[in-house]
């Protein structure tokens, strides 16, 4: 009886990580009016770039922050809709909401573009300031959060290789090139799982270290 033929090994499906970096659901007018601030406002510029080569996503943070203020209805998204790298503005956008002067804030800001622009502005600098005196990191979560980026970056770069090696059309590879096109298959496949897991092991890191941040960030921009 001739041999039977060799299965497929089936594909392992890797989940995508998350593009998002915000936190806060906007729509179409919450963007289109940060936006224009933006562009009206060097100072929310300079801010901006100040803050991202500080710290990752702070750009996104700022549009987070005008939304907190802005927007009637604020509705979070859930961990992982959001990038790992991003955690950092989650627990600065929860320490400003549970702060007492927050209610009173709104009063003056909500649905109120000037108001809600100048209070960003403001928060955001405090925020930063904060950050770069150390009152609420460390470098070393600095350095964590830029791990974390990078981390990610290596994540999606395996997995666009992984999904790149199998559309190779394996009917014009001699038995050989199979062989090997499967080697790389499978090589490929333990990279992705390492990274993925890596990433796993330093986000639940980051988590634990940065529990007290939501605590902290309330009480210095109260003070």
């Amino acid at each position: 009886m001739p041999p039977k033929p060799r299965k497929k090994p089936a594909k392992r499906v890797f989940l995508p990580l998350p593009k998002n970096s915000f936190w806060i659901d906007s729509d179409a007018y919450d963007r289109r009016v940060w936006g224009q601030l933006r562009i009206d406002s060097p100072s929310l510029r300079e801010l901006e770039d100040k803050g991202s080569a500080l710290l990752p996503h702070f750009g996104s943070l700022l549009q987070d922050v005008f939304c907190l203020l802005f927007k009637y209805n604020i509705n979070f998204l859930k961990d992982p809709e959001v990038l790992p790298s991003a955690l950092l503005n989650q627990k600065f956008l929860h320490g400003v909401q549970q702060g007492g002067q927050y209610g009173i804030l709104r009063e003056q800001t909500l649905l109120n573009e000037a108001h809600s622009g100048l209070s960003t502005l403001i928060l955001g600098e405090r925020l930063l300031a904060l950050v770069r005196e150390e009152k609420l990191l460390t470098r070393r979560d600095l350095r964590d959060l830029w791990d974390i980026q990078k981390q990610e970056e290596l994540v999606s770069q395996t997995m666009e290789e992984y999904e790149n090696a199998d559309t190779i059309p394996e009917a014009e590879l001699s038995e050989e090139g199979k062989k090997a096109l499967q080697k790389a298959k499978e090589k490929m496949t333990g990279e992705v799982q390492g990274a993925e897991a890596l990433l796993r092991h330093k986000t639940a890191q980051l988590k634990e270290d940065l529990k007290q941040i939501e605590a902290q960030t309330t009480n210095r921009l109260q003070a």
